[in-house]
């Protein structure tokens, strides 16, 4: 698959462009850097980083449950 900018990867998480750009530069999401200078992400790779683990997952439900 083909890699995006960060304008597209943004859209797609329903984030602003520079959140993209901050989560890059702090280490918090995979990115190419083109020799230009610019940044591009491969979505599959940012899914794997960004989804939560099925601990976190338990997590989330029990504070849901705790908080009814």
């Amino acid at each position: 698959m083909k890699p995006l900018t960060s304008s597209k990867l943004a859209a797609l998480l329903g984030v602003s462009k520079g959140t993209v750009l901050r989560l890059a530069k702090a280490g918090e999401i995979p990115f190419l850097r083109l020799p230009s200078g610019h940044y591009r992400f491969y979505i599959e790779d940012v899914r794997r980083v960004l989804e939560p683990t099925p601990l976190e997952l338990l997590e989330m439900r029990r504070n849901k449950i705790d908080r009814k």
